[in-house]
C-alpha cells in the first residue's frame, strides 16, 4: 500500500515541479517576448524621428543636437558604427525594415570617427572600446544613405522625461511644415509609433482644471486614466505654439504583467499537463488490475492453471499473489477432492463388503458361537469405517481452508509424556523413548494449537510404533526462533526414493509397511497440513537408529512466522 501511495504521491509531485517549472519557463520567454513587444512600441516612433533629424544634419550639428537630445530625454544615446556591432541575419534584416531591435545586455562596439560623417560614436574616444551597461538596448539604423550608421539607446522602462521628450521630437518636426500640413504630418508620424498621435482642441481633452493651467502655462502634462483598474493608461499632452490645440500622445496602454488571458491559458495548459502525468502514473495500475481481472474471469470460468503475472511487491502485486495463491488452493482441493473421492470409495469398499458377508454368514450360522463370532467381526470393521471417517474429515478441515487454531504457548515434552502415556497404555511391546529438552532446568514452551500437537505425535509415534523393531525415540529442542519435534524408530526405514510420497492422502508405499499393520494413507498427511497451519513444515530423514526419521519444525512464536517463514528447510529436503 505504502509503495503505490508513495509512487502516486511522488510522480505527481514530480510532475507538479516539471509543470510548474515548465510555467515559469513558458512565462518567462512570453513575458520577454511581451516586453521586447512593448519596448518597441514605446519607442520605434521616438527613435524614427531622431534617426530622421541625425540623417538631416551634418556632423558639427549633428554632435551638438545629439549631446542636447541625451539631456532632454535623459538618456544615453549614441552613433555607432554599424560593423562594429555584431548582429544576426534577422536582425539585419529587422533594422533594414526601418524597425527597431532590441539586444539584451551590454553592447561592445570598436569606436570610430570619420571625418566624412559616415560613422560617429558620441562620447568613445578612437581607440577603445565601451561597453553599454544597461541590461536592454534599442538600436535603430539611421537613414543616411550609406546605411552603415546605427543610432543605440539604452532602455528599460519609460520615463516621464523621455515622454515628454517624444512629444517635444514631435513639435519639434511640426514645427517644419507649415499649419495647414500638421494633421497630414501627424497621420505620417502615428505610422512611426505603436500608439496614436493626434491633435485635440481643448473641449475634448477632459482634464482637470490644474492640468489646463499648466498647459496654458506651456507646460507638457502626463494624464493617467483609471489608475486603479487592471487597464490604466497614459496620455501625453503638450501645447502647439501658435496654436488653439494640443497634441496628444496616446493613450499609452501602461505594460500588464498578469494578464487575465495568459493566465488563464497557462492554467489551461497546466492543468492538461497534470492530467497527462496523472494518466501516465494510473495507466500501469490500471492495466495491472485489467490483468487481474482477466486472470479472475479465467478462473471463474473454469481455467484453474490462470495466474496473474507478479512483478512488484507494492499492494498491486501483493494482491496478485493473494489470487494466485487462492487459485493454486482451489485447483489443489479440486484436485483433492477427486483424489479423495477416488480413494474413499476404495477405502470403503472393503469393509463394506466384509460386513456384507458377515450379515450372509449370520443367517448362515449353525450354533450362537458363529453368530457372536460374526457379530463381533462385524463391529471391528464398523469400528474401522468410524476411523477411516475420523481420518478423513480431520484431512478435510485441515486440507479446505483454515482451521479455527488457538495458538497458546504449551510445554510440548508434556504433551510428548501425554502420548507417551496413552500408547503404553495400548500394551505396546516397543520401547518409547523421550529425550527431554531443557534450559536452565526449565522447559521451553512454543507456542502451537494444543489439539493438532497431540495429534501430530499420535499418528507420528503410532507410525513408528507400526514398523519398530524395538524402540521409538521422541525429542522436541529449539534452535533460535525455530521448535522442532523429531521421531523416529529402528525398523527397516523408507528408502529415498519414496519420501516424496509420504505426506501424499491415500498414498501407501510397500505392503511390508502398510498392509500388514493397517492404515489409510492419511496420517503423514494430516501431519503435514498441521505444520502447514502452524506456519511449519513437516520432513523425513534418515534416523540413526536405522529406521526413518520424521522432522516438523514451525515458528517458535507465531508473531515471527514471517521472518523465518524464508527459513524454513525444503520438506523434501534430506538429511
Amino acid at each position: 500500500m505504502n509503495n503505490i501511495f508513495f509512487r502516486i504521491y511522488g510522480g505527481m509531485l514530480a510532475s507538479l515541479v516539471l509543470v510548474g517549472l515548465l510555467s515559469l519557463m513558458t512565462l518567462e520567454l512570453v513575458y520577454n517576448h511581451r516586453i521586447d513587444a512593448y519596448r518597441d512600441a514605446m519607442s520605434k516612433g521616438t527613435l524614427r524621428i531622431i534617426s530622421e533629424t541625425i540623417a538631416r544634419q551634418e556632423l558639427a550639428e549633428r554632435v551638438h543636437w545629439v549631446r542636447s537630445l541625451n539631456r532632454m530625454m535623459g538618456s544615453e544615446l549614441k552613433l555607432i558604427s554599424r560593423d562594429s556591432v555584431s548582429l544576426s541575419s534577422s536582425e539585419d534584416f529587422t533594422l533594414e525594415a526601418g524597425l527597431v531591435v532590441v539586444k539584451e545586455g551590454p553592447i561592445s562596439t570598436e569606436a570610430s570617427i570619420s571625418s566624412k560623417g559616415a560613422s560617429i560614436s558620441i562620447g568613445a574616444s578612437a581607440s577603445k572600446k565601451e561597453s553599454i551597461p544597461k541590461k536592454t538596448t534599442v538600436l535603430l539604423l539611421v537613414p543616411n544613405g550609406k546605411k552603415d550608421l546605427l543610432m543605440s539607446v539604452p532602455f528599460e522602462k519609460v520615463t516621464e522625461q523621455q515622454a515628454r521628450g517624444s512629444a517635444k521630437l514631435v513639435l519639434g518636426e511640426l514645427s517644419r511644415y507649415p499649419n495647414v500640413e500638421w494633421d497630414k504630418q501627424l497621420l505620417r508620424l502615428e505610422g512611426y509609433f505603436g500608439f496614436p498621435v493626434r491633435r485635440v482642441q481643448a473641449l475634448d481633452l477632459n482634464l482637470d482644471s490644474a492640468q489646463y493651467n499648466r498647459l496654458l502655462r506651456g507646460e507638457i502634462i502626463l494624464a493617467l486614466d483609471d489608475a486603479m483598474s487592471a487597464s490604466s493608461v497614459l496620455r501625453v499632452v503638450a501645447p502647439i505654439p501658435d496654436s488653439s490645440s494640443f497634441l496628444v500622445l496616446g493613450p499609452l496602454a501602461l505594460f500588464d504583467w498578469f494578464p487575465y488571458y495568459l493566465m488563464v491559458v497557462d492554467g489551461i495548459i497546466a492543468f492538461c499537463l497534470v492530467g497527462l502525468a496523472a494518466y501516465f502514473l494510473v495507466r500501469p495500475l490500471q492495466k495491472r488490475l485489467k490483468n487481474m481481472e482477466n486472470a479472475v474471469t479465467q478462473i471463474r470460468r473454469g481455467d484453474l492453471s490462470a495466474r496473474v503475472t507478479v512483478n512488484s511487491h507494492d499492494a498491486l502485486g501483493q494482491l496478485g499473489a493473494t489470487l494466485n495463491d487462492m487459485a493454486e488452493h482451489i485447483q489443489r482441493l479440486i484436485k483433492s477432492q477427486r483424489e479423495m473421492t477416488h480413494a474413499v470409495s476404495h477405502e470403503l469398499r472393503t469393509p463394506v463388503a466384509r460386513i456384507r458377508f458377515g450379515i450372509e454368514m449370520i443367517e448362515c450360522a449353525l450354533s450362537d458361537e458363529q453368530r457372536r463370532k460374526q457379530i463381533e467381526d462385524i463391529d471391528g470393521d464398523i469400528e474401522e469405517l468410524n476411523k477411516l471417517i475420523d481420518e478423513i474429515l480431520t484431512y478435510a478441515t485441515l486440507e479446505e481452508g483454515r482451521p479455527a487454531l488457538n495458538f497458546q504457548m504449551i510445554d510440548v515434552n508434556a504433551v510428548i509424556n501425554q502420548v507417551k502415556t496413552e500408547m503404553q497404555s495400548l500394551g505396546t511391546e516397543i520401547d518409547i523413548e523421550h529425550v527431554e529438552f531443557k534450559i536452565d532446568d526449565e522447559f521451553i514452551t512454543a507456542e502451537c494449537e494444543e489439539r493438532y500437537i497431540h495429534r501430530v505425535l499420535q499418528n507420528l509415534v503410532g507410525n513408528g510404533i507400526r514398523y519398530a523393531n524395538s524402540k521409538v525415540r521422541v525429542g522436541c529442542h529449539c534452535e533460535g526462533g525455530m521448535y522442532r519435534i523429531d521421531v523416529e524408530d529402528d525398523g527397516s526405514g523408507i528408502p529415498s526414493k519414496f519420501w516424496d510420497k509420504v505426506f501424499v492422502p491415500f498414498v501407501r508405499l510397500d505392503d511390508s509397511r502398510t498392509r500388514s499393520s493397517g492404515g489409510y494413507g492419511l496420517g503423514l498427511s494430516i501431519v503435514e497440513r498441521i505444520a502447514y497451519w502452524h506456519g511449519g513444515v513437516a520432513s523425513i530423514h534418515k534416523s540413526d537408529l536405522g529406521g526413518a526419521k520424521f522432522t516438523i519444525i514451525w515458528p517458535r512464536r507465531q508473531s515471527l512466522r514471517k521472518i523465518v517463514s524464508e527459513t524454513l528447510p525444503d520438506p523434501k529436503l534430506t538429511a
